[in-house]
């Protein structure tokens, strides 16, 4: 599940990317914040309880054991792809469909292009420590409830010490539902307090992530994501997206073998 996240803030830089392309083409997880942690990256030892728990049920899904479909809306295009697991590397994606068509070969080839360069890029992975390092230490503090739902503040930090000056302005907050002695994650919200540089000559004033879970059975998983970022391009071209993902049609593979 961290990797689902890592994966949606992969996307993102790549987005920007692409609007950096372009731009040379033509014209060239109600809270008061903390100070900031520039201190080595360590496990989140003062994390509450119930958010711990939760935390690290959602990080302990492997997505990789589970088909299902994505949907992606940007730029005002919207392409389904499904994930398939018993496929190998990155052929377990493959394309369903553009805005309500079938793809064309043209675009059936881009689209495995992207997703193999994507593959290569997301070749570090993260484990469930990981998750926990995110959160910045002594950042991480109960500001809200609303009947057994659990409202945390955070702060966040680079997990592993690098692009540090992509997570030092970010900070969010964090839905726990308590239901008995059980707790997940409902929503993990994320934005920033200053602007973020994700690359030279890119000054993004506006980052905004918003993550759905949502539970089936035991298994807490990804219901979706929305994903709103402003700002400009060497100061001259203004850059404002969206992105919008539903993921849909979990069905675990232990599932469907046993039933075959």
């Amino acid at each position: 599940m961290q990797q689902f996240v890592m994966d949606v803030f992969q996307t993102v830089r790549m987005k920007l990317q692409t609007i950096i392309i372009a731009g040379l083409a033509t014209t060239t997880m109600a809270f008061t914040p903390v100070a900031k942690a520039d201190s080595a990256p360590q496990p989140a030892s003062h994390v509450p309880e119930r958010a711990l728990t939760a935390i690290m049920r959602y990080a302990n899904t492997n997505l990789e054991e589970w088909h299902y479909t994505r949907e992606w809306a940007y730029d005002g295009e919207v392409r389904i792809d499904h994930h398939d697991p018993s496929r190998p590397g990155a052929e377990h994606w493959q394309l369903v469909s553009i805005d309500g068509r079938a793809p064309t070969a043209a675009e059936i080839k881009e689209y495995n292009e992207d997703r193999d360069s994507h593959e290569e890029e997301s070749e570090e992975r993260f484990d469930n420590e990981d998750v926990l390092r995110m959160l910045a230490p002594g950042t991480v503090k109960l500001i809200g409830q609303d009947g057994n739902r659990l409202r945390y503040g955070y702060r966040m930090q680079s997990p592993n010490g690098k692009k540090k000056r992509l997570y030092r302005p970010m900070l969010g907050d964090l839905t726990v539902v308590q239901e008995g002695e059980d707790s997940w994650v409902e929503q993990v919200r994320v934005w920033n307090d200053e602007p973020v540089r994700p690359v030279i000559g890119v000054r993004i004033s506006d980052v905004a992530m918003d993550f759905q879970f949502t539970r089936q059975g035991e298994a807490v998983l990804p219901a979706g994501v929305d994903v709103t970022f402003a700002g400009k391009f060497l100061l001259l071209k203004n850059i404002d997206r969206q992105i919008q993902v539903r993921l849909t049609d979990f069905a675990r593979v232990a599932d469907i073998t046993a039933s075959q």
